[in-house]
């Protein structure tokens, strides 16, 4: 139980450190490459039906897949990711590109983008050994170790997942 207590400030710590520079690490973001069968994730937004309010998480989710040609991609895999209705309307769906012109086709389609993989990077004036933050005093080690656990660490966004059913 301490432990966690203990990640719990130095996370804050090191995301607060990170939003308030600008020099960002060596990977940049960049759009999800393509998979074998030539998929990749697309954001969808859609306009907000009347009675979306009203619908529960399995309708919203056939609603979302109603846009979409099969349950799963050629490769097996499910192709509707996400199902999103707090901050917009739409979903997150694995197409290829001429998939992604049928949806864009079909009533209610508002606009579509392709994901954006981001990385979380210290800057690289933390990564020198001479930094310590005084106030804190945490040892430089600690923050790298903190970093690198971050990576591959997905940040909470509020949406629904079809992972989190």
């Amino acid at each position: 139980m301490a432990n966690h207590l203990f990640r719990l400030p130095a996370l804050l710590l090191l995301l607060t450190l990170i939003a308030s520079t600008t020099e960002l690490g060596e990977r940049e973001a960049h759009v999800e490459p393509l998979d074998a069968g030539g998929y990749r994730t697309y954001i969808v937004l859609l306009e907000r039906p009347g009675g979306e309010d009203d619908m529960d998480d399995d309708a919203l989710r056939a609603w979302h897949q109603s846009y979409l040609p099969s349950m799963t991609t050629a490769l097996g895999q499910p192709r509707l990711k996400s199902s999103y209705r707090t901050d917009f309307t739409g979903f997150s769906a694995r197409l290829t590109e001429e998939e992604l012109k049928q949806v864009s086709a079909k009533p209610g389609f508002v606009r579509s983008f392709p994901n954006v993989i981001c990385y979380l990077a210290l800057p690289n004036r933390m990564r020198r050994r001479s930094f310590t933050p005084t106030p804190a005093g945490i040892n430089p080690d600690i923050l790298d170790s903190i970093s690198k656990s971050l990576e591959s660490i997905p940040i909470p966004t509020g949406k629904t997942t079809t992972e989190q059913r």
